[in-house]
């Protein structure tokens, strides 16, 4: 039983790790262009941090799915039902792909860069809500 709870704190711990990471991320290139009034180079510090803590947030996404997978029949996630599971699912698997639009943006010669910057804004979006539809849905659940 023991076991148990503590692989239900680190399940917890390493979700809201990963929401709060992935809101450090996204906010580094939103207030770096606020700041700047126009988008940064790929080489400029803010977005070296951005692909940090995106880096950061596929490791600790990994970990809380790896992590979370053998509970999904506890009482509290079993309770969130397929309304936490599918948000969840769609959000890792978006990451992903985030990721990889992520890294081609990287590469200075990229053709179809306008193209990949608006699927990179748009994954981010659409994982920020899953995120946040994946909790509310764990949180509210009796």
């Amino acid at each position: 039983m023991i076991a148990r709870t503590m692989e239900l704190t680190i399940s917890t711990l390493s979700g809201w790790a990963t929401i709060t990471l992935i809101t450090a991320a996204g906010l580094v290139p939103l207030v770096a262009r606020i700041q700047a009034k126009k988008r940064l180079p790929t080489e400029s510090a803010p977005t070296r941090t951005h692909v940090l803590l995106g880096m950061g947030v596929c490791i600790v996404c990994f970990l809380h799915t790896g992590v979370a997978l053998p509970n999904v029949g506890a009482p509290g996630a079993a309770a969130g039902g397929m309304l936490a599971m599918i948000p969840a699912s769609l959000g890792f698997a978006l990451l992903i792909a985030h990721a990889g639009l992520g890294l081609q943006l990287r590469r200075q010669k990229l053709r179809d860069r306008i193209k990949k910057r608006r699927m990179h804004t748009v994954t981010a979006t659409v994982i920020f809500l899953a995120a946040c539809t994946h909790i509310a849905a764990l949180v509210t659940a009796k």
